[in-house]
């Protein structure tokens, strides 16, 4: 009788938590007009007519402000809950602009209307948050740039007065932030309940952005640095400093997450040139400390756009980062320079981590550390990168990668330095003019990267209808027809905005989050897809890969899969929401008014793989290496060779049944012998 009546609730609860969708079955409704994954909506289509326009002039130009060529973000989210997500795009330097999505992919520019035109200072990220938990998206604008007035700078925060309209309060909230702000981020960082906001900031000072000192750079800039606002309920106060935060960066991105598994919102910085990417670890007192030495082996270099999520489905989120490095060989030799050793070592001595000019990407171990599989997993190259965003594009259940690319002017180029360095000691003038004609300006492919389920990728550029060569920076993933398979936005430099149809006809989830009073939206959540052989996992974080923010709607892809056994979603706060069967190509609604206490439990969840200390095992063996320098010698060689570290051998060297083992060590150094004990030591 017991199971009866807990079958016959698990049913009142699942059709109580079901939302219609446009379409609810696997078949796509463009399908039978596709020949590709990917089709590209027109802006005479979609009405979407908005173009982020750059032009140096005397007093704003790559020279004084080389990040000019940036780009701007894009945010999706339902603004006005009907139903369909909105688009708000970034201009730097022009206005902003919101479109309302009237369905079938045709949208209407309502910017005027609902009051969020903006034509100060140089803008930079958007992201979408319900900053008064009033359950109607609010909009935060990023500004940046080289402006010396504070008022230019100060960020924009458009509340949503649910009328259609928007009012500009951010100094009330006391977000006007006067920084260089490239985008916020929200977390829970004190779990508190309701949602906080990190600020990554830019510094606009390039003097020293390859200069190498000899020592790590102390002085901080409060203007410049990083910021955390704590949220006190009606305001947001400024507690950077409190929480060992103050850094001087070219901050470019940030990823929110659970970096060590302890249950507390960790923070992670990609930054720009010198200064080496931050993995600041939540210490659960209000503080931070930066522990990226000891968790990451290496780092991308010049660090752009990142995400965190699970890429092979161990239930443990990933780390990507982009940098620079062009897979065309011509490219990679007329734009980047070659690294010095010497410096590389420098750096590293001084407290810098070991970082070298290629995308990364940090499987999580389960432990809080992660391994670095970049060039393994076939994703190391995709040319002066922005956004990277990990979704799964096909629904085939594996979570996919796009990376949005272009510069529009390739002023590392070395033809251009050559030839502009050969005038200059001739004794010729040059206007700015003279010099933007002399550098290369080339448009670029995004890149997108199937999931091949074994840690590596297959690139569908082509194959799913990819190829619109574009100076792309910002990017977002939305449903945006109500289909269930996520379309992609780009916002492109100079051009209009890249608008993808994802064709999809694969089984899918979606998952709609009802958080609590002080965090509707339900940011920081943990959905799980639990099935018999298989499980998914995914969190809810607005702000990903570069100056934008994604849809708050969870999409899971199913392949051919009818039916999800278990889908779990464990609150910020711990509690969790549980539905069993759950039938595909449907959106559901979870409520955390019927969250309860039970503890999270199914296979794979828990198997954090936990290393063991090699002291407790009485191993004491330390690697001792000589100063060497292999580069001196052949620079050529892609890695230093002579620090591998010597051979081991295991064996039963004593007959006792068990298995014992040699390492050898560096020249001078001794050798170890390790005989096992029958307790395992």
């Amino acid at each position: 009788m017991y199971h009866k009546l807990l079958f016959l609730i698990v049913l009142i609860v699942l059709s109580s938590c079901s939302e219609n969708t446009s379409e609810k079955t696997a078949t796509s409704k463009y399908s039978n007009e596709a020949s590709t994954l990917f089709t590209k909506i027109t802006s005479e289509r979609s009405n979407i007519t908005f173009k982020n326009t750059i032009k140096d002039n005397l007093e704003f130009n790559f020279i004084n402000y080389p990040n000019i060529y940036g780009g701007g973000g894009v945010a999706v989210g339902d603004i006005d809950n009907d139903g369909l997500e909105d688009i708000y795009f970034v201009s730097n330097l022009g206005p902003n602009k919101l479109y309302k999505n009237e369905g079938e992919f045709s949208f209407k520019d309502i910017t005027v209307s609902s009051k969020t035109e903006d034509y100060t200072g140089f803008s930079s990220g958007v992201t979408m948050l319900d900053v008064n938990n009033d359950g109607w998206l609010d909009i935060y604008v990023s500004k940046a740039g080289s402006l010396k007035d504070d008022e230019g700078r100060r960020n924009l925060l458009f509340v949503n007065q649910k009328d259609g309209a928007f009012k500009e309060d951010a100094k009330k909230w006391g977000l006007d932030d006067p920084g260089y702000t490239i985008q916020a981020y929200s977390l829970d960082y004190d779990k508190d309940g309701d949602l906080d906001l990190y600020l990554v900031n830019y510094r606009y000072d390039f003097k020293n952005n390859t200069k190498i000192s000899g020592t790590i750079q102390k002085q901080i800039e409060e203007i410049t640095s990083d910021q955390l606002y704590r949220n006190e309920g009606d305001h947001f106060i400024k507690v950077t400093g409190g929480a060992g935060l103050h850094n001087k960066t070219w901050g470019l991105a940030g990823a929110i997450g659970d970096f060590n598994n302890d249950g507390w919102d960790d923070i992670y910085v990609s930054n720009d040139y010198l200064e080496p990417d931050i993995m600041y670890i939540n210490q659960k007192d209000g503080t931070f400390k930066n522990e990226i030495n000891h968790r990451i082996n290496h780092i991308s270099f010049n660090s752009m756009g990142s995400d965190y999520a699970d890429l092979n489905n161990d239930l443990f989120p990933d780390l990507i980062t982009l940098d620079m490095a062009a897979e065309s060989h011509v490219r990679s030799k007329e734009n980047m320079a070659s690294m010095s050793t010497s410096n590389f070592m420098k750096l590293v001595e001084i407290g810098y981590h070991h970082a070298y000019m290629v995308n990364m990407l940090h499987y999580n171990m389960g432990n809080g550390k992660f391994k670095e599989t970049g060039q393994l997993s076939g994703i190391s190259k995709t040319d002066w990168s922005w956004a990277p965003l990990i979704a799964d594009l096909d629904n085939d259940g594996l979570k996919d990668i796009f990376v949005t690319n272009g510069v529009f002017k390739d002023y590392h180029n070395q033809d251009y330095k050559t030839e502009f360095n050969k005038l200059n000691v001739k004794g010729k003038s040059f206007t700015l003019e003279d010099i933007l004609d002399m550098i290369p300006s080339e448009k670029l492919d995004n890149y997108v990267y199937k999931n091949n389920g074994d840690l590596s990728f297959k690139k569908m550029i082509k194959e799913w209808g990819l190829e619109d060569p574009s100076f792309s920076n910002g990017a977002a993933y939305s449903d945006l027809d109500n289909d269930g398979d996520l379309d992609l936005i780009t916002n492109n430099l100079n051009n209009n905005v890249g608008l993808y149809r994802n064709n999809s006809t694969n089984n899918f989830l979606q998952v709609k989050l009802k958080g609590p009073a002080d965090n509707k939206i339900g940011v920081g959540a943990k959905v799980f897809l639990n099935n018999d052989t298989d499980s998914q996992f995914q969190q809810l974080y607005l702000t990903r890969g570069y100056e934008s923010s994604v849809s708050s709607i969870l999409n899971f892809g199913l392949g051919d899969i009818t039916q999800v056994k278990e889908v779990i979603v464990e609150w910020p706060d711990g509690k969790t929401s549980k539905l069993a069967a759950v039938k595909a190509n449907q959106k559901i609604v979870v409520d955390y008014a019927s969250a309860t206490n039970e503890s999270m439990n199914f296979i794979g969840y828990s198997s954090h793989k936990n290393t063991i200390d090699p002291a407790q095992l009485g191993i004491d063996y330390i690697q001792k290496e000589n100063d060497f320098n292999d580069f001196s010698i052949q620079l050529l060689i892609p890695q230093k060779q002579s620090t591998k570290g010597t051979g081991i051998a295991k064996a039963d060297v004593n007959g006792d049944g068990l298995e014992d083992f040699f390492v050898g060590n560096a020249s001078g150094a001794k050798a170890a012998l390790y005989i096992q004990k029958k307790d395992g030591t």
